[in-house]
């Protein structure tokens, strides 16, 4: 069968909203990319009012087909992707944020590898930067252990594992049909926490190989005290375990019996995870009934002697079209 041809290689997708100074920066290690081939940018824009319109268009003489997507709606990350995604026209599809920056050879490593590898997604280490606020710049490597390449059944585990897989979408280059795929999973409330675990967790349900390389290509800025990551929460267990609730029904709705045999093995993980958030919860002042409602919910999860019903899914929706085909997503 003839491949299918594309109009650029790869598809770079920047889901954005004021941050006009973090814009520039991230914008300026895209430009320092060393890629030899022909890539796409798109800074899917929601309305600004810091002049982060400007700043993009600014870059037009430096990064060939930048392109500016405005999106007419209130910000919404989720969502901001899927309108660039649906807009992108490359081989291969990659995301970042807008207060984050690459390394200069990202492009290249990750074209390369899946060229090389016909692989579905390649996942690539991080470093995390921390500081701010008068305190001195501190970088912390998370590169992956090794080069792997993990099959369908593999790949899932280490997802759910999320220790060399982590859940993140930036960290990910996917081939751009793996988007073309249905059923797929989102949430009907985009743009909270978590929503890179329904994200990608339906995403690799249709991978069939995954590669894993140990370079750090990706710099995550956790100096951004404005971040949805960085701001105070009492519902983080909720989110995460909403997340995982979705994820289990999906499976189910998939009849994958293997993937959920998987899922049940590893909630050992998945608890450590929501202990973790849990513990964050309560002391940013998460009440008493809210606990009580996500240790409820936590035993409905791991109880794998009956399905997951619609209700308990709760923001969950498995949908019969694929993220390229739905103009209402």
């Amino acid at each position: 069968m003839q491949e299918k041809k594309y109009d650029f290689d790869l598809t770079l997708i920047i889901p954005a909203v004021n941050y006009r100074d973090f814009l520039v920066r991230a914008l300026e290690s895209v430009a320092q990319q060393d890629f030899k081939g022909n890539a796409e940018v798109i800074v899917a824009l929601s309305p600004s009012g810091d002049g982060a319109d400007k700043a993009v268009l600014s870059f037009q003489d430096r990064i060939k087909n930048l392109r500016l997507l405005n999106v007419p709606t209130e910000f919404n990350l989720a969502g901001n992707r899927l309108a660039g995604l649906k807009a992108s026209r490359g081989k291969y599809v990659c995301f970042m944020d807008a207060d984050d920056t690459l390394a200069p050879d990202m492009f290249s490593k990750c074209f390369e590898t899946a060229e090389k590898t016909q692989a579905d997604c390649v996942v690539f280490g991080f470093k995390l930067v921390y500081g701010g606020n008068g305190k001195k710049t501190r970088i912390v490597k998370y590169p992956l252990r090794h080069h792997k390449t993990y099959g369908h059944y593999a790949a899932n585990k280490a997802f759910l594992q999320d220790l060399y897989i982590r859940n993140f979408a930036w960290n990910k280059f996917y081939r751009r049909e793996v988007f073309s795929n249905k059923p797929l999973l989102i949430f009907n409330r985009m743009g909270d926490l978590f929503e890179d675990v329904v994200w990608n967790g339906s995403l690799f349900v249709y991978c069939q190989k995954v590669v894993a390389i140990p370079d750090c290509l990706y710099f995550y800025d956790k100096r951004i005290t404005s971040s949805m990551i960085s701001v105070k929460r009492t519902n983080r267990t909720f989110w995460h375990l909403t997340s995982f609730m979705a994820l289990r029904f999906f499976y189910e709705q998939k009849c994958d019996g293997k993937l959920l045999k998987i899922m049940k093995k590893e909630m050992w993980r998945i608890r450590l995870s929501l202990k973790y958030d849990l513990k964050m919860d309560k002391k940013n002042g998460a009440d008493k009934e809210y606990l009580s409602v996500v240790k409820s919910a936590y035993r409905t999860l791991k109880d794998f002697s009956k399905h997951v019903d619609l209700r308990d899914c709760l923001f969950g929706i498995v949908i019969d079209r694929s993220y390229l085909d739905d103009p209402e997503l």
